[in-house]
């Protein structure tokens, strides 16, 4: 009958060299492409990662560069040309200072008179029907909307809403454009709006 001998190492393992009986497989051969397997995912994975990191740096980039000045919070809470006003409200020293459906709205608290000064002007070439302004007090008051008016290209009118005897911290305004929204046009007490050739 036929034996085979194995080379044993000191301590009685197997020498780097040995091979395993009939496989004609080297350990120290499937080892190294274990390790080649694993670093090759590993490589893969970081790729991936990298990529996705870089596309979402890409898409801030171009989110918030796209707005200029514009508040970020107003994007992120508002896309334009909806209806409503962002959700996280400005604080009473805050300006508002956004263009939406072709309306700039400039806003500002007025502290000694509690109202808000502004103005809302037609940045487009056409004629903007209906312009109007609301605020959302932080109290859950709305004020407005301002009566609705056509602006014509490049035309300015003044904004005073005022708060009367409200007690707020914080406000959310946006002007709104073309047919009500609400069905409430006209409400709201102390506002006005009047016509300046801008």
């Amino acid at each position: 009958m036929h034996r085979q001998h194995f080379q044993m190492a000191p301590g009685g393992a197997h020498s780097p060299s040995a091979r395993i009986p009939n496989s004609g497989v080297n350990p120290a051969r499937v080892s190294s492409m274990r390790s080649l397997r694993i670093t090759l995912i590993v490589l893969v994975m970081a790729v991936m990662l990298g990529a996705l990191a870089l596309s979402g740096c890409v898409v801030g980039e171009h989110t918030y560069g796209e707005y200029g000045a514009e508040s970020a919070r107003e994007h992120a809470g508002v896309a334009e040309g909806s209806g409503e006003e962002s959700g996280n409200p400005l604080t009473l020293e805050e300006t508002y200072d956004v263009v939406r459906q072709g309306a700039r709205l400039i806003l500002d608290y007025s502290a000694e008179d509690n109202a808000f000064v502004g103005t809302v002007q037609n940045t487009t070439d056409e004629t903007l029907s209906q312009v109007r302004v609301e605020v959302h007090l932080s109290s859950g008051v709305e004020l407005g909307p301002t009566t609705p008016l056509d602006l014509e290209p490049g035309q300015t009118v003044d904004v005073v809403l005022s708060a009367g005897d409200q007690v707020f911290d914080g406000w959310s305004p946006h002007a709104e454009v073309g047919a009500s929204e609400h069905g409430h046009e006209g409400e709201g007490g102390g506002e006005h709006a009047s016509g300046d050739e801008g």
